[in-house]
């Protein structure tokens, strides 16, 4: 793999100073722990079908509503251009943030889960359409696995899902241990 462009520093600043992102504060929020009440936390990333990118908050979660934030240049942000920010989308994920979401097609597969990594986290699906509701996906039990990432499994119908299931402290290692879930879509 080789890099493209290179990283850009000043989204927290281009999200301060949207007026359309004026009422979540999010220069505060960035100054509070991210699993904190109204902190900031950034886990969600999913291209548009035009090329551009939707920002998906674990927190802050205004209203028991997750955030997305439309990034509308990303090819030019990492070649140095400052971002252009589309309006903010709220939806009803009953209270929990976006852990990890995915593009699939004309919709969106959504991995929500509280903010302080406390209770069960649910997939979804959403249209992509701001005035839409997400529907959850029937079938899916995270009761035992902590998701963290989803993706789409290249030339076939299947969603991959990792599990974070932290650290085990053990007289011979300390390591993070992970687990995968394949889902037929």
């Amino acid at each position: 793999m080789t890099p493209v462009g290179k990283p850009y520093g000043l989204l927290v600043d281009d999200l301060a100073k949207l007026p359309s992102l004026a009422k979540y504060k999010l220069a505060d929020a960035a100054k509070l722990p991210p699993k904190s009440p109204g902190g900031l936390s950034i886990e969600g990333l999913a291209s548009t079908a035009d090329g551009g990118l939707l920002i998906g908050f674990r927190n802050p979660v205004p209203g028991g509503k997750a955030l997305i934030v439309p990034l509308q240049n990303p090819g030019s942000v990492v070649q140095g251009s400052r971002a252009s920010l589309g309006a903010p989308i709220e939806i009803d994920l009953k209270g929990q943030g976006i852990r990890s979401f995915e593009r699939d097609g004309d919709s969106y597969l959504i991995v929500a889960g509280p903010i302080d990594g406390s209770g069960v986290s649910k997939l979804y699906r959403w249209s992509g359409r701001p005035a839409d509701d997400p529907t959850p996906v029937a079938g899916i039990d995270f009761s035992d696995f902590n998701p963290e990432a989803l993706f789409l499994v290249p030339n076939r119908s299947d969603l991959q899902i990792l599990s974070d299931d932290g650290k085990t402290d053990d007289e011979k290692c300390s390591e993070k241990k992970f687990r995968s879930m394949i889902v037929a879509k």
